[in-house]
């Protein structure tokens, strides 16, 4: 006898049966389940990470320009935009709110390699300044 199987790619519940015609019916019943709310599901991310994740504690560099800011953590990633170098998340305080900051500025990337985690939390403000090719450039300033 021949078995039929189908897994579902939401709840990753095995339907099985010995006929296609059984399978299009337990196919109906799943999916109602789903419909109705009865089935298990993955969880939505919105309600597994915390809402103020969600709600965007990302800053820009622009809105931290000229702002004395507390740097409480930091990680170094290889960059997705441009291959061999990195980009710094910084998980800061500015204005009183916890934030983070993500910036693939070289000179800030290559100052805070430098940093000991264990010297955290530090205070930093940057600026931005035009280099003599017209370019915007962010950097410590000192």
């Amino acid at each position: 006898m021949d078995e039929f199987t189908w897994t579902c790619p939401v709840c990753n519940e095995v339907l099985a049966t010995d006929s296609w015609e059984r399978l299009g019916l337990m196919l109906t019943t799943h999916k109602e389940k789903h419909e109705t709310g009865q089935a298990a599901a993955v969880p939505w991310l919105k309600d597994v990470v915390p809402e103020e994740v969600l709600k965007g504690n990302l800053v820009t560099m622009d809105e931290v320009i000229e702002k004395v800011i507390l740097v409480k953590d930091f990680s170094l990633k290889d960059s997705t935009f441009k291959e061999d170098t990195f980009y710094l998340s910084l998980v800061i305080e500015v204005d009183g709110e916890e934030r983070i900051l993500n910036t693939g500025a070289e000179r800030i990337v290559q100052a805070f390699k430098q940093v000991d985690k264990g010297k955290l939390p530090v205070y930093v403000t940057f600026e931005k300044v035009m280099s003599s090719g017209g370019r915007r450039v962010y950097r410590i300033k000192l």
